[in-house]
């Protein structure tokens, strides 16, 4: 125990020369190089939407502003969305912010723990907003009403039922860190450190998230934290999407508010792609924690850089910060990257029978597919065969009829498949397709994926009119990261 706490204590000393602390952010970096007009602009939320629209920047959609009491008496619930979030117009650290995703039918309004607030806590509340309860320096205040992000759905696994969002810190326009904050259960759905939310540090050359921590709670903010609670999803190896546009939007963002040193803060919408949710002139120093390494050594390295544009900008982002290369990364996660379209080495009936396919990673589909001229190709013409004859039918309009048709095949037919194919196990699969639902056959066959071998369960469809003779479903990438802009083949 004494020795852990020695090392631990070596460590901080040897790294102390790399940890930014609130003073010396304060003197040395936020007063130095931010304007008044700057911290005017970041700290009223309403002026930062304005700002950011005339930059032709995303920003979250204003539903309503509210600046006296007469308009709260006045509110009528019914005319707001079911899903809306509400903040003060001049918070400070996140304070007053509030997620509400339904409404029952008295009108109450359901956080993202079910728990409920009524109409009449609901004014006590914008009240609250309007006296300068949660803004900075306590003066009066108003209310925002906004729309409510949609997740991004490649991050629903990881967060409970909110929305993580990702801050870039960025000195004199050049990103130098970044993380993302992910809600949790105790952080009661809301991307919020102090509340108990996972933060993880993101590498800036790729967008992959690598070290992670929790906030506040759970034994103390900084420790560190593997995996999703009550999953086995690690957190780090995560691929941000439109990490580039991110970079762009967050060094344009920061150039419109002549926000020198400072945070953009960003939602992912499923449909809109990132927006910018926050500027903020007074960053928190979290991010240090998340990405295990001090922004102090980061900003000396770009106190006395030219930036020229905001390419130039993000390439020295990049270059500078970009620590995880792609071996690194692989080293950190245990997990190969791979691209969108990957080469699959597929074992056939004999053991020296092998076809090898290009496959598009589809992360949507749950299961992998392949075409049947393939399987044919391994020797497993018989086997297809008996399953073709069978008469599978191909289409059906609604679930239940595809569930009848699965039901007679399953009970009728595959038992005696079964028994004369057990060495590849033929199973029948219940498949959305975009005109209804289909039935598919599916075998086990042994595959091999970037030196990784396996056995896996794959339907078989025919692919002769699509580009590609493969498809590789979640189940199969388990233990890989996908870049979306790495070229594999």
């Amino acid at each position: 125990m004494i020795m852990r706490i020695l090392n631990k204590l070596a460590l901080i000393h040897k790294n102390r020369k790399r940890i930014l602390s609130i003073n010396k952010r304060n003197i040395d970096f936020v007063k130095k190089y931010n304007s008044e007009t700057t911290f005017h602009i970041c700290d009223n939320k309403l002026l930062t939407k304005k700002v950011l629209k005339s930059a032709n920047i995303p920003t979250t959609n204003l539903i309503k502003i509210i600046k006296t009491n007469k308009q709260i008496q006045n509110l009528d619930i019914n005319k707001l969305p079911n899903q809306i979030v509400v903040k003060p117009a001049n918070g400070v650290a996140g304070r007053g912010i509030e997620i509400f995703f339904n409404r029952d039918k008295n009108n109450n309004l359901i956080r993202a723990d079910g728990s409920r607030v009524s109409l009449e806590n609901f004014k006590i509340y914008l009240e609250d907003i309007l006296n300068g309860t949660y803004s900075l320096g306590g003066r009066n205040d108003f209310v925002i009403i906004e729309e409510r992000i949609k997740n991004y759905k490649g991050f629903r696994n990881y967060t409970f039922k909110g929305t993580p969002d990702i801050r870039i810190n960025l000195f004199k326009y050049v990103p130098v860190m970044a993380y993302i904050r992910w809600p949790t259960k105790e952080s009661k759905g809301k991307a919020n450190m102090a509340l108990g939310a996972v933060a993880s540090g993101i590498d800036i050359a790729t967008g992959v998230t690598t070290h992670s921590v929790y906030g506040k709670a759970n034994g103390g903010r900084g420790k560190t934290i593997e995996y999703v609670p009550e999953t086995r999803l690690r957190y780090s190896g995560v691929k941000i999407p439109y990490w580039n546009k991110i970079l762009k939007y967050a060094v344009e963002a920061s150039k419109s508010a002549k926000l020198r040193f400072g945070a953009v803060d960003f939602l992912i919408d499923k449909e809109r792609g990132p927006v910018v949710v926050e500027l903020n002139a007074r960053p928190g120093l979290s991010g240090q924690i998340a990405n295990n390494d001090g922004m102090l050594w980061r900003l000396e390295k770009v106190k006395d850089l030219q930036v020229k544009s905001t390419e130039h900008a993000i390439q020295l982002g990049k270059a500078l910060f970009g620590g995880e290369i792609e071996e690194e990364i692989e080293a950190l996660t245990g997990r190969p990257v791979i691209g969108l379209i990957h080469p699959v080495t597929i074992y056939g009936k004999s053991e020296n029978k092998l076809v090898k396919v290009k496959a598009k990673i589809d992360t949507g589909a749950d299961s992998s597919s392949l075409d049947s001229k393939v399987v044919y190709d391994l020797g497993f013409k018989k086997e297809l065969d008996a399953l073709t004859q069978l008469g599978l039918p191909k289409n059906f309009e609604n679930i239940d009829q595809a569930r009848k048709e699965f039901k007679k095949i399953q009970e009728k037919y595959l038992p005696k498949i079964h028994k004369e194919f057990e060495h590849i196990h033929p199973e029948l699969f219940i498949i959305k397709a975009a005109n209804g639902y289909t039935l598919r056959y599916a075998l086990r066959l042994k595959i091999a994926i970037d030196g990784e071998t396996k056995e896996t369960i794959v339907t078989i469809t025919d692919r002769s009119t699509l580009k590609y003779q493969m498809i590789l479903g979640k189940r199969d990438l388990k233990n890989f990261i996908i870049d979306p802009q790495k070229i594999t083949i």
